[in-house]
């Protein structure tokens, strides 16, 4: 364990502890923990090890990191290695570190732990179809937070305008960087953005690759630069750019791609907040996605053969476009980071619901 103690020197210092167990998760708190910081508390993180995500979550955040749990994708494993054995390292990390505030999303892992500690929880999830996260986070959490558009309204929720990824990707946030293109010799509007997500996790167990299908059917379409996270399936994308993770800028390569297809759903919502078209072509169907594909910004396509066939002809959009998309989403939507800040600032280290 590593010998890094609290900062107790300065005065109104809260010890805040965020738990990260997925790549949006690392995003969704990276604007955040600079302001926590800057604002005297002490802030560390706890990541799982999944794929890159240790690596990425470093590379995002300099304040402590601990890497505590492995993921697994079988049902069994994942329920003894990444649910109880976590949860008892997790424990003996915060008998050393006990934190006033924690804060993660679907957090319940820790949350539980909190509830033996003087320590308040805040979580938020997107996602209430994965009942068991959603409701476990909701329950245990002392503070809730969810999207207005999953439709939770009971005592306890604090729900906001938007989505969680507006975070990072608002325009208030998110400047997009042209000059990342050089590096894979891309330009503007010239080459598709794909992630394919791994087949085997738990939200999209069971299902067919719609990545490999797409591949297989034979688009190719100028350039495709693809971000895959299962990375032994290299060599069945031989014609397709694979990205090395973690990669510097993805968002800017979305941002300047003529289109984002993803068969997870984070990454298609990113696209379409970042003004790009986007295609989700995974099988679960969310209220988070809901307000995007009725304003046009998604499309939800599951059928591989026609989106081979819309994403083949595929014009980008004009960057006045892209932009009044974005545009139209800041003036409706909440500032996740604001309303996060606001609520750590407010909670006291033996705070309630």
């Amino acid at each position: 364990m590593e010998q890094i103690h609290w900062s107790t020197s300065r005065r109104n210092c809260l010890r805040i502890h965020f738990d990260i167990t997925h790549g949006a998760h690392a995003n969704f708190f990276k604007n955040l923990v600079p302001m926590l910081s800057a604002s005297g508390h002490d802030v560390r993180l706890t990541v799982l090890q999944r794929g890159r995500l240790q690596y990425i979550v470093r590379e995002l955040y300099k304040v402590p990191v601990t890497v505590i749990g492995q993921y697994s994708t079988g049902l069994l494993s994942m329920a003894v290695r990444t649910g109880l054995a976590r949860l008892i390292s997790l424990a003996k990390y915060f008998s050393h570190f006990p934190p006033d505030i924690l804060v993660g999303v679907a957090c319940f892992q820790p949350a539980l732990l909190a509830r033996f500690m003087s320590t308040v929880s805040i979580g938020l999830y997107d996602d209430p179809e994965h009942p068991m996260g959603f409701k476990l986070t909701k329950l245990i959490c002392n503070r809730f937070l969810a999207p207005d558009c999953v439709s939770q309204s009971a005592k306890g929720i604090i729900t906001f305008k938007g989505l969680k990824e507006w975070a990072y990707l608002s325009p208030e946030y998110f400047k997009p960087d042209s000059s990342i293109l050089n590096r894979y010799d891309v330009r503007p509007g010239e080459y598709i953005f794909i992630r394919s997500i791994d087949p085997s996790s738990l939200n999209y167990r069971g299902q067919a690759d719609p990545i490999l299908e797409l591949y297989r059917r034979g688009l190719e379409t100028s350039k495709v630069l693809l971000s895959l996270e299962r990375k032994d399936m290299h060599p069945l994308f031989t014609r397709w750019s694979i990205l090395e993770e973690p990669v510097e800028d993805i968002h800017s390569l979305m941002y300047f791609s003529k289109a984002v297809i993803s068969s997870g759903d984070s990454m298609a919502r990113e696209g379409s907040q970042l003004g790009v078209r986007s295609f989700y072509c995974g099988g679960r169907e969310m209220m988070a996605n809901r307000e995007l594909i009725e304003k046009g910004f998604m499309t939800h396509e599951t059928n591989i053969d026609q989106l081979s066939e819309i994403v083949s002809g595929i014009e980008p959009l004009s960057q006045e476009e892209q932009r009044e998309r974005r545009c139209s989403l800041a003036s409706i939507w909440d500032d996740p980071n604001t309303l996060l800040f606001n609520l750590i600032e407010s909670v006291s280290k033996v705070g309630s619901r």
